[in-house]
């Protein structure tokens, strides 16, 4: 008799979740208001709903609905991110993002793995010389 392994699917809920020094620079340098309601919209492409902005909302509903984990991986928002909301070089955007994704993993430890985000920045640009 072979017994099944166990699986887990991946399904890519866009929960996007920001902590707190994330959501600082939001204020700051995105105009966004912690006095206003949500969902906030600014320009044509920063949309914030609570989800998004409220860590410790966004980790409850997260487990409500049976997510078992959350990636922050900021993907193709890094240059986007340095000019627009950290308001610093590319390099010293991953930096703040990583330690941000280090902090989150610290506060959820079973349920934020961390891409090692400068890592996959520097091999992106490593890949990007060599062509």
């Amino acid at each position: 008799m072979t017994q099944s392994q166990a699986t887990r699917s991946i399904i890519d809920t866009h929960r996007h979740i920001f902590g707190p020094k994330l959501r600082q620079k939001l204020v700051e340098n995105m105009g966004f208001d912690n006095t206003k309601p949500l969902p906030q919209v600014f320009g044509d492409e920063m949309f914030f709903y609570r989800e998004s902005v409220d860590v410790d909302y966004s980790m409850e509903i997260q487990r409500q609905s049976g997510v078992t984990l959350c990636v922050n991986s900021y993907g193709g928002e890094v240059e986007m991110f340095a000019q627009h909301v950290i308001k610093a070089s590319t390099i010293d955007t991953l930096k703040f993002l990583n330690d941000e994704s280090f902090e989150l993993r610290d506060r959820f430890p079973d349920e934020v793995p961390v891409w090692p985000t400068l890592m996959l920045w520097k091999r992106v640009r490593v890949m990007s010389s060599i062509h």
